[in-house]
């Protein structure tokens, strides 16, 4: 059985590993006339077959997997691999960049947090810059992190988990 992560810790656990946290307010962009980018799908699941922890991106009909911790040079094959069977990436370096970048920091996410699995959708890719729409993570146990002491503070980036007694 899984348990879904509520907002709060799921942004958490974003913002540690260097990730933005989802968009809060859909409300302007549905009205205002925003070149949001392309729409992707990151998901993080343990697949059978392999027996290991998978990135998978998906655009459109197309997708692509590799085993976590993913490498840069691991993220650019997944990127030529979408390349090879469908051709939805701008053919920039940037925007690779962008893109590889995303995926290695989620693959770490995936690996060092905890959690079970993870799917952010909406994922809206651009040049140089990207946003979520949702992220949603799962645990089969409970996974309670701890708020940062300061922004500024030694433990910034640490995750502290607490069991109850």
């Amino acid at each position: 059985m899984s348990i879904h992560l509520d907002d709060s810790e799921a942004h958490t656990l974003l913002e540690r590993f260097g990730l933005h946290v989802p968009i809060t307010d859909e409300r302007f962009l549905a009205h205002a006339q925003v070149d949001r980018g392309l729409c992707v799908t990151i998901d993080g699941h343990y697949d059978e077959d392999l027996g290991a922890k998978v990135i998978e991106l998906l655009v459109d009909s197309v997708s692509a997997q590799r085993m976590c911790p993913v490498s840069e040079l691991q993220a650019g094959a997944l990127l030529d691999e979408i390349h090879g069977k469908r051709d939805v990436f701008p053919h920039d370096s940037a925007f690779s960049h962008v893109v590889s970048h995303l995926l290695i920091k989620c693959s770490k996410l995936y690996v060092e947090s905890g959690i079970d699995g993870f799917v952010l959708y909406p994922v809206y890719l651009q040049e140089r810059d990207y946003r979520i729409g949702v992220a949603r993570m799962f645990r089969s146990k409970a996974l309670h992190v701890k708020e940062r002491l300061d922004p500024h503070a030694h433990d910034r980036k640490a995750v502290f988990y607490h069991r109850p007694d």
